[in-house]
């Protein structure tokens, strides 16, 4: 051999050994549900996390944290975690105003590797208001300082729910009561990649009926606008409170009815979610006590208004005791996948079932059902997303021991559970694991983030919440 060939033989087999060795070190995923990856960890509580994709297998995850500064209470911070579980911002800042900003926040992708920050702020002691930022890619703020007020009219501000536009910017919806003569009423907003309102200052009205409407919702229909629904007390003596939903056009104008379309239901209706039907629709999924339990239906609305089964909204589930909606996602093939927290078994057994419905009613899998955990004890906080063959993965909080631990499970689009009979142990360090929210990474698999209050041996925070997260493979 020559001496070049062989220089050239050694030089390949050190880049070899060297790439193997340090390759695992940058890795930070850990395979041990006791051990997990760190998002932040400091001194003071940081707790209630929400996660998007970035866009490129990783993850943008935003929490609040208690700043421990008088005057200052609680404000938001996020970081991007990478496809191998590196963080990459080291925590940024969202907002830092005066008082709190911890309740009510949500994070959707920009579409660019960024995201999109709603939260509901306490800056203003005379009201709450909801405030939005958006962060590029490297997690610099692009719009104001600490955020964008929604809107500034007096009154207070509840229930604000948020969809990207596909465009950068975002749609959000919100309840508020700056009209006492008609209660707490449905305004809409779009804000633009730049952070510029371009419907009616202080928003659109969608709903400005008589009594109350609240808890809010909305998804995209598919052609720049959105469905808004929400629950409805203008009908309340005659059959408490109701559902009623809107489609608004890109421009911000009302399509169906003026005050919305009405789903009008004997008994009560709570727990409302929607999912797109992928023609423009939305399906409608909630939980009912007509029965005297809390049992789950489904409606569907059509893109002019309609609603598409005869019987309106279908019984999904209404065995023995309560059944609560948890989530609701469409299954990308106008099919829609529901979850919900089910006491057939007790009380004090929870535990978790899902069922697919088709566009035209009927229900996919088993009646009443497929198990995603019966384990003993009390299953809850579910989110569910959809992957990429149809099927979905669920993620929630676990009692199944003496404390609160994070279990995952994913069903494939034949209602047939891919991992652990009762759920893969996501986190079971020490101590309590609460508040999961996933996003997907991979066509099957996903990034799982938590509140996590274990003991690492630090005096310093061996009381305060902190923020873990966990990547789980197909």
């Amino acid at each position: 051999m020559s001496s070049k060939k062989g220089f050239l033989l050694i030089t390949f087999l050190l880049s070899f050994i060297i790439m193997n060795l340090t390759a695992p070190l940058n890795a930070q995923w850990s395979t041990n549900p006791s051990v997990n990856t760190v998002v932040t960890r400091t001194r003071y509580e940081e707790i209630s996390p929400r996660i998007t994709t970035d866009g490129a297998g990783g993850a943008i995850i935003v929490w609040t944290y208690d700043t421990g500064t008088p005057g200052y209470g609680y404000d938001i911070a996020a970081e991007r975690i990478d496809v191998g579980g590196n963080r990459k911002w080291g925590g940024v800042n969202i907002c830092s105003a005066a008082n709190d900003q911890m309740r009510n926040i949500t994070v959707i992708s920009d579409g660019e590797g960024g995201a999109i920050i709603c939260w509901l702020d306490e800056r203003d002691t005379n009201r709450d208001r909801y405030y939005v930022q958006r962060v590029d890619s490297s997690g610099k703020p692009l719009w104001q300082k600490d955020g964008i007020p929604i809107c500034m009219v007096n009154g207070q501000i509840w229930d604000a729910s948020m969809i990207s536009d596909g465009n950068g910017g975002a749609i959000i919806v919100w309840s508020e009561s700056r009209n006492q003569q008609t209660g707490s009423d449905i305004y809409a907003q779009h804000i633009s990649s730049n952070g510029t309102f371009l419907w009616n200052a202080n928003g659109v009205p969608i709903c400005t009926a008589l009594d109350n409407q609240s808890s809010v919702s909305i998804i995209s229909d598919g052609a720049g606008g959105a469905i808004i629904s929400w629950l409805d007390a203008r009908n309340y003596s005659q059959y408490g409170f109701d559902i009623y939903v809107q489609r608004i056009n890109s421009a911000g104008v009302s399509q169906w009815t003026t005050n919305g379309v009405g789903l009008a239901l004997p008994g009560h209706q709570d727990e409302l979610m929607m999912a797109s039907d992928g023609a423009g629709g939305a399906f409608i999924g909630f939980s009912d006590n007509y029965s005297g339990n809390w049992d789950v239906r489904v409606a569907r609305i059509t893109s002019t208004g309609q609603f598409a089964w005869s019987s309106s909204a279908i019984w999904i589930c209404n065995v023995g005791g309560d059944q609560i909606i948890s989530d609701f996602i469409a299954d990308g093939t106008g099919n829609a996948i529901v979850v919900w927290r089910d006491s057939r078994n007790g009380p004090f057994d929870q535990d978790i079932y899902a069922q697919r419905i088709t566009s035209s009613g009927v229900q996919s899998w088993a009646a009443n059902g497929v198990p995603i955990c019966d384990a003993l004890g009390y299953q809850g906080f579910i989110r569910a997303i959809i992957d990429e063959y149809g099927g979905a993965i669920f993620v929630w909080e676990d009692y199944r021991s003496s404390r609160a631990d994070i279990y995952a499970q994913r069903i494939n689009a034949e209602g047939v559970v891919q991992w652990k009979v009762n759920g893969l142990e996501i986190s079971i360090a020490p101590k309590y694991q609460t508040c999961p929210d996933l996003t997907l990474a991979g066509p099957c698999g996903a990034i799982i983030t938590w509140q996590d209050k274990r003991w690492e041996g630090d005096p310093n925070n061996d009381t305060s919440w902190d923020i873990y997260a966990q990547r789980v493979y197909c």
